[in-house]
């Protein structure tokens, strides 16, 4: 999976670091709900990271989105694209057509998905405090 420039990262050697918080947008460009998503995650960056819980967002578009929408949204963790898919097809997010809902999943460092929220679109502004509570009982 691209992430900035030809940079490959596996959520398999993220999970080696811990938890993963993966949230799944549409395009950061055009898409609000999207936006207001990763910002809602970045804001909570440090203390997911105190929690040892990594942050990654997936896309459909191209890598070469990373960088510009990382740096506009002065995003701390990583952007990665899916050109083709196959994350999303693995995560069954898919709404209609090629655009995936917009989502949030936990998955711990076994790879077991431990919190999963797909959002509609009558769903506005994006709740990540279920997420939070999650991790909270993840670690007790």
């Amino acid at each position: 999976m691209g992430q900035g420039g030809d940079t490959m990262l596996s959520l398999m050697a993220l999970r080696s670091q811990g938890s993963i918080a993966i949230a799944f947008v549409r395009s950061l460009d055009w898409d609000p709900f999207s936006q207001e998503l990763v910002r809602k995650l970045q804001s909570k960056f440090d203390s997911l990271r105190a929690a040892d819980v990594q942050i990654v967002a997936i896309h459909g578009y191209g890598k070469d989105k990373n960088a510009a929408w990382q740096d506009s949204l002065e995003l701390r963790f990583p952007l990665l694209a899916d050109e083709a898919s196959a994350v999303m097809r693995g995560y069954d997010v898919f709404d209609k057509g090629s655009l995936p809902h917009p989502a949030l999943f936990l998955v711990d460092s076994q790879g077991t998905i431990r919190y999963r929220q797909l959002f509609t679109e009558s769903e506005a502004p994006p709740d990540i405090a279920p997420l939070l509570e999650r991790v909270q009982k993840t670690r007790n």
